[in-house]
C-alpha cells in the first residue's frame, strides 16, 4: 500500500486498540479556520495545540497497529513531555508514515525502540541500554548519548554542548538546530543532493542567523512566530560543497515538522530571507498536520495525476503541491503586509505573495477535474483567501 493509498483510506483510518486517533474526527474543523489563523491577528494556541494533538494521536495510532502493543505501551508510559518528543519528531513521522502494514515488525519497531531507549536514558533511567555509534541519538537529533572518544564519536562544535554524558545540539526558542545527527540530511535524500555537515565556524554562523530571523519574525508578528515554534520541531542545516552559494529551504511531506536550509552561513541569507523560509516551511508543516484529520481531496491518487500552473512561479505542479502552495502564499502575504518597512525586500515579498490571488488567479489555474476532487471545505478556503486579497487590494 502506497502513501497515496493510505491518504485515501481515511488518512490511514486505523483504529488504535489502546485508544487515541479515531480517524481524526475530534480534530475536524481546523481546515475551515485556516484563513483566519494565517491572517496572524491573534495567537492561536488552541488551534496549534489541536494540530499537534492530531499529529501526536495519529502517530500513536500507527505505532499501536504496526509496532505492537508492547512498543505502544512503552511509549504511553513515558511522561507526556517526553512522549511528545518522540511522537512529534520528524524522523519518527518518516519511519511510521512510510511503513506499510506488511512491513510491521522490525521495520518500525527497531528504530522506535532505539528512540524510546534514548529518551528513557536522557530522562533518568540509567539502566536502559543504548546502542553505540549513531543509534545513541534522539529522534529529534538534539541529544547524543556519550561524549567524544567513544566508538564513532567525535566532539561536535559549539554551539553544541557537552553536559555530562550527553551532547546537546543547539535549540533556538523551541526549535532544534540539527547539523550533525545521522538523520539531519535525510531531507536531501529525496532529490539526492550532495550535502555535507557544516564546518564549525559555518555552523555557528548559521545558528546565529537563524536566531536573528526568529527575532525578526516575532517583531513582525507574534502569532506567526508562535506558529513557527509549534510546527517546526527541527531545522536541519547542511552545506553544499559543490554549490556554496545555493541558498534554499525545503521540506517534505514524509518529514512533517522539519525544514532544511542549505548554506545558511552564506551572506546571501538575510534576516528577511530566512524569516520568509521559516514561515513558508512552517505553514507547509501546519497544513500537513491538518491533513492527518481532514483531507484536501476526495481522492489523493486522482489528485496526484492532475496538475495546475502556479500563477506565482509559472511552474506546472501536482495538484496537492499546488494547493499547499496557495495556502502557504496566503500566509506569507498576510505576514509581509504586516511587516511594513521592516527590511529590504519586504514590499517585493508582499506583492509577490499577493499576486497569485489577484482576480482569483489561483482558483482559475485549477482545471475542472481538479475542482472535482477538491474537498468542499478546501475549495471554500481558497475562495475565502481570494476574497480577502480582493478586499484588501481594492
Amino acid at each position: 500500500m502506497t502513501a497515496l493509498d493510505r491518504l485515501d483510506a481515511g488518512l490511514l483510518g486505523l483504529a488504535d486498540p489502546c485508544g487515541g486517533w479515531d480517524g481524526g474526527n475530534e480534530y475536524r474543523g481546523l481546515l475551515r479556520a485556516l484563513p483566519g489563523v494565517l491572517g496572524w491577528r491573534r495567537r492561536e494556541a488552541r488551534f496549534l495545540g489541536q494540530a499537534n494533538a492530531s499529529h501526536s494521536a495519529f502517530i500513536g495510532d500507527r505505532i499501536a497497529v504496526l509496532g505492537g502493543r508492547t512498543l505502544h505501551a512503552r511509549l504511553c508510559g513515558m511522561p507526556p513531555r517526553v512522549r511528545s518528543r518522540v511522537k512529534l519528531a520528524p524522523e519518527v513521522f518518516r519511519v511510521v508514515f512510510l511503513a506499510g502494514e506488511e512491513e510491521s515488525g522490525h521495520g518500525i519497531r527497531d528504530p522506535l525502540e532505539r528512540f524510546c531507549a534514548v529518551e528513557e536514558r536522557i530522562h533518568g533511567d540509567a539502566a536502559v541500554e543504548v546502542p553505540a555509534d549513531e543509534d545513541g541519538w534522539s529522534a529529534l537529533g538534539d541529544v547524543r548519548i556519550g561524549g567524544p572518544g567513544g566508538a564513532g564519536r567525535s566532539a561536535l562544535p559549539a554551539p553544541c554542548r557537552q553536559v555530562g554524558a550527553l551532547t546537546l545540539a543547539p535549540v533556538v526558542r523551541a526549535m532544534v538546530i540539527d547539523g550533525y545527527s545521522p538523520h539531519h540530511a535525510t531531507l536531501y535524500r529525496y532529490p539526492r543532493l550532495p550535502v555535507q555537515s557544516h564546518r564549525p565556524a559555518e555552523f555557528r554562523a548559521g545558528v546565529a542567523r537563524l536566531s536573528s530571523a526568529l527575532e525578526f519574525i516575532a517583531s513582525v508578528s507574534e502569532p506567526a512566530c508562535a506558529m513557527v515554534d509549534a510546527c517546526l520541531r527541527v531545522v536541519a542545516l547542511v552545506r553544499m560543497p559543490k554549490h556554496p552559494e545555493m541558498t534554499m529551504s525545503g521540506s517534505h511531506p514524509e518529514l512533517c515538522g522539519l525544514a532544511g536550509l542549505t548554506n545558511l552561513h552564506s551572506s546571501r541569507w538575510t534576516a528577511v530571507r530566512v524569516a520568509n523560509a521559516l514561515v513558508h516551511e512552517a505553514i507547509h508543516a501546519l497544513v500537513a498536520k491538518i491533513e492527518l484529520a481532514e483531507g484536501l481531496f476526495s481522492s489523493y491518487r486522482e489528485a496526484q495525476d492532475i496538475t495546475a500552473v502556479s500563477p506565482w512561479s509559472g511552474r506546472r505542479l501536482p495538484l496537492r503541491t499546488y494547493v499547499h502552495g496557495c495556502l502557504v502564499w496566503f500566509g506569507l502575504w498576510q505576514f509581509w503586509r504586516r511587516a511594513g518597512a521592516h527590511g529590504a525586500g519586504v514590499a517585493e515579498l508582499a506583492e509577490k505573495s499577493r499576486s497569485g490571488f489577484a482576480g482569483g488567479s489561483c482558483l482559475r489555474s485549477i482545471p475542472p477535474e481538479g475542482m472535482a476532487v477538491l474537498e468542499p471545505d478546501a475549495a471554500d478556503v481558497l475562495r475565502e483567501m481570494v476574497g480577502a486579497a480582493d478586499r484588501l487590494s481594492g
